[in-house]
């Protein structure tokens, strides 16, 4: 068969062993998956299989079903997007700092991808942040994407933030 049959294959056995409760089975079906380098481009109904599989197992065995994706020969896009699929299941599991290393590493490249992970990480410290200064210290981890669309709107409702609290401190009701 050809790699895009071979994928297509390997969907569907993915598919049915998180069905089946299978993790041995799942595992092998996803590191089978991503040895195929058109695999990443299916990369949204796995992510559905994977998150079924969170449900069944819990975000940290679906997390552990994709310790392999780093390796995975997929464009570096898609490689990307399933190490943040990843780390937000890492962070779900109750380990943030294994988290935000995965997305911090996939933050340092260029693009959306990039965007996506400096965004998933001020998502995150944004509900630990305790004061206003902890959100105008989401800033800088997100100017770098300022030219994101979806950057873009999180630092323009940081800025509105920002503008109604000194409206309050100078004009208070």
């Amino acid at each position: 068969a050809d790699e895009g049959g071979g994928v297509e294959a390997g969907l569907e056995r993915l598919r049915w062993t998180v069905h089946h409760g299978d993790r041995p089975r799942t595992g092998r079906a996803l590191d089978a998956l991503f040895s195929h380098s058109e695999a990443g481009v299916r990369l949204d109904s796995i992510a559905v299989l994977v998150r079924g599989a969170r449900d069944r197992w819990g975000p940290a065995r679906a997390a552990d079903l994709l310790s392999g994706v780093a390796a995975a020969s997929w464009d570096g896009a898609d490689r990307g997007r399933a190490q943040l699929l990843r780390a937000d299941l890492i962070h779900e599991s109750g380990d943030p700092a294994e988290a935000e290393a995965i997305a911090l590493f996939v933050a340092n490249g260029i693009g959306p991808v990039a965007a996506e992970a400096r965004l998933l990480v001020a998502s995150w410290r944004a509900r630990e942040a305790r004061d206003l200064g902890d959100v105008y210290g989401l800033r800088p981890s997100l100017l770098p994407s300022e030219d994101d669309p979806r950057v873009a709107r999180r630092l323009g409702a940081i800025d509105d933030l920002e503008r109604l609290a000194v409206a309050g401190l100078e004009d208070p009701l």
